[in-house]
């Protein structure tokens, strides 16, 4: 079953952050901070190598509290996956193992 869970998460919620990731890069102003801070998001994200879990966490946690705005259950549940993927997850390293 954890094999299972990490893979929907590898397949479905980390491509869907990233995705908004990506649309909110896209939308900051070039040359931003808010461009930057997105960046540095996407790239911890991908890379355990030089992650910093707490700023990946508390930018999604603002970035849910907009978009759930007084739905804390839904923002719970996305940490808790968000807390799962920074935990067990690191896409970089799997590229350069050729399993990505």
């Amino acid at each position: 079953m954890e094999q299972t869970y990490l893979q929907l998460l590898e397949q479905r919620y980390l491509p869907s952050l990233f995705n908004g990731l990506v649309k909110a890069m896209n939308a900051a102003p070039p040359e931003s901070e808010e461009k930057l801070a997105v960046l540095r998001v996407m790239r911890m994200l991908e890379d355990k190598s030089g992650r910093n879990n707490e700023v990946v966490k508390q930018y999604m946690a603002k970035r849910w509290s907009e978009k759930f705005h007084g739905q804390r259950d839904i923002q719970a549940q996305l940490m808790s996956h968000l807390d799962y993927a920074l935990a067990h997850t690191d896409w970089h390293a799997e590229r350069q193992a050729g399993d990505g």
